[in-house]
């Protein structure tokens, strides 16, 4: 009879359900497929749109403005005096209180200018510039052949004065401003009551910086650069040379006072670039005056002038105040002299100047009278 043992039975029940569980476990492990992560798509990119950007409009270029040049010394010298006369008339004032600026400003100011056409004319033009109080005024000068004088035309155009047009900042003149003015207040003359109407740069040639000196002396040759200065007080001019830093001040006295016809003659010829001659078979008369002088006419050009002597200074000047004629454009007196000027003519003006006081200027009253009526109206 067999046996059958229970023990056995369970170990081989347990080991079998062992297995099936494992199975289902690799089953279950086997059969799961791991899945790849999920690729992003692809992009492409495309260009972004162009826009095109309209033209801007063209802007009119402002025209290029070349600075006019500086004319030279000689043609400044005797321009500058026929635009002051000429802008004096025009105005209806003094001469005195026309200011000729620096040769140099035509380099600082480079406003287009409204100037007279020079159409067919084969020169060349420059610009020189006055002032009367805030305005300035552009002159269009140039020369022309046959040794004549200087071309001088007013422009259309004036220019205010805002202190920064022609003196630089700082003033390299201001010292030597104040040199002349406390050189004038030890000659007891008041710099309050007076202006200064020329400052204009020299270069002077000797020590004694361009004024007269004695007979006897003659100064040493060099060159100093520095200032011409004239402070007018009234109808009269302190002429002032000075080095370029105001450390010397040299007042160059007049060298006026010449009290004969014969004085006057040699002092004229003593100035450069003035021919001088007596006119032997005239003598000179004008309307208002019951005298006959000596006559002389000046420079190339031939101006004219009438000197009288009489007999005290007092006389001489009581006797200016009665000319009363149409040719006459200046009077001067010095001493016993009367020294009647026909022309207009500036340099002739500056070498009587020189030598002499004015008293009157025809010229400008007649220009004041007859301006008279139409300001009354």
């Amino acid at each position: 009879m067999r046996r059958t043992h229970t023990g056995d039975r369970k170990v081989w029940a347990a080991l079998g359900l062992a297995v099936l569980v494992l199975a289902l476990m690799l089953a279950a492990c086997g059969g799961e497929e791991k899945e790849e992560p999920p690729v992003p798509p692809t992009v492409i990119p495309t260009a972004a749109p162009v826009v095109e950007a309209e033209p801007e409009e063209e802007q009119p270029a402002a025209p290029a403005v070349t600075p006019q040049p500086v004319p030279p010394e000689t043609l400044f010298m005797s321009a500058s005096g026929l635009a002051q006369v000429d802008l004096a008339a025009y105005l209806d004032v003094s001469v005195a209180e026309v200011t000729v600026l620096e040769p140099d400003t035509a380099l600082l100011l480079s406003e287009p200018l409204a100037c007279p056409d020079l159409e067919g004319e084969n020169v060349v033009p420059y610009v020189i510039y006055l002032q009367h109080g805030r305005f300035i005024y552009p002159y269009q000068v140039y020369e022309v052949s046959g040794g004549q004088e200087p071309v001088v035309e007013r422009c259309d155009d004036v220019l205010v004065d805002e202190e920064v047009l022609y003196v630089p900042t700082p003033d390299a003149r201001a010292a030597v401003l104040d040199a002349v003015r406390f050189d004038l207040e030890k000659r007891g003359v008041d710099p309050n009551a007076g202006r200064f109407s020329t400052v204009r740069p020299m270069a002077w040639t000797d020590e004694a910086l361009g004024c007269p000196v004695g007979a006897d002396a003659t100064p040493v040759p060099t060159l100093i650069d520095g200032y011409l200065i004239v402070f007018t007080v009234g109808s009269l001019n302190y002429e002032y040379h000075t080095d370029a830093t105001g450390s010397r001040v040299a007042l160059c006295e007049q060298v006026g006072n010449v009290d004969s016809v014969e004085a006057l003659i040699a002092a004229l010829q003593e100035q450069e670039n003035l021919d001088v001659v007596q006119v032997e078979d005239e003598v000179a008369r004008y309307e208002g005056l019951n005298a006959e002088g000596v006559l002389l006419e000046l420079t190339t050009r031939g101006y004219r002038v009438g000197v009288f002597t009489f007999g005290s200074a007092s006389d001489a000047r009581t006797a200016a105040a009665l000319v009363n004629d149409l040719d006459v454009s200046r009077i001067f007196v010095s001493g016993r002299l009367l020294i009647v000027q026909e022309e207009n003519s500036p340099q002739v003006y500056s070498a009587l100047l020189r030598l002499a006081e004015e008293v009157r200027a025809p010229v400008v009253e007649r220009s004041n009278a007859a301006a008279t009526p139409a300001s009354e109206e």
